[in-house]
């Protein structure tokens, strides 16, 4: 069980998450209760029952950041892509996801000066059950990639998903994001 907390192969270790688990928490210790279940996760594999994802923060020049409004769990969702065998870095998988849920180019896209390597965040949230595909309450380990677009890019979604919507950060769901967008919008714009 390579990558994750359940039977889906891919080629991103849990060694592999483990070390970036560790880099982030070394950014943002104060994070280490909250990721408590990811770590356990990660060193003993069928504990908790749950998986890793990874998902884009997308912002725009205007420091906005693309979301989409699930219409069915009635919450804004980022951009997030379950890893495959063909996954061989987290970043790649989130921008993949970009494309296919939104039709955004990989190559119009660049990673947030700061966080090339380490994520921007790590979220951990509770699914619950699905009776229409059978899946059973589960667990995402969500690693949060920050990146850049320069301009708006057209989006391309399929209305099935959602509505897509560029939101100001202070409109960012989740207390920790919005927090660290904030800081980092003052640092890069002085504001």
């Amino acid at each position: 069980m390579a990558g994750t907390t359940h039977d889906e192969p891919m080629s991103i270790t849990a060694e592999v998450l483990h070390g970036l688990v560790e880099k982030y928490l070394a950014e943002y210790p104060d994070e280490w209760s909250r990721l408590a279940r990811l770590s356990l996760a990660l060193t003993t594999p069928g504990e908790p029952s749950g998986h890793v994802t990874s998902a884009v923060v997308l912002i725009d020049p205007r420091w906005r950041v693309l979301y989409l409004h699930h219409p069915g769990r009635q919450r804004w969702l980022l951009p997030e892509a379950h890893l495959t065998d063909a996954d061989d870095w987290l970043p790649d998988a989130a921008l993949r996801e970009l494309y296919e849920r939104f039709g955004i180019e990989p190559d119009t896209v660049a990673p947030l000066p700061g966080f090339e390597v380490t994520p921007l965040d790590i979220d951990v949230h509770r699914r619950p059950a699905n009776r229409a595909t059978g899946r059973p309450e589960h667990w995402h380990f969500e690693i949060r990639h920050a990146f850049q677009v320069a301009g708006t890019p057209t989006i391309r979604p399929d209305p099935a998903d959602g509505q897509p919507a560029w939101l100001a950060p202070d409109a960012v769901p989740g207390f920790a994001l919005r927090l660290k967008l904030r800081a980092i919008h003052q640092t890069v714009t002085g504001d």
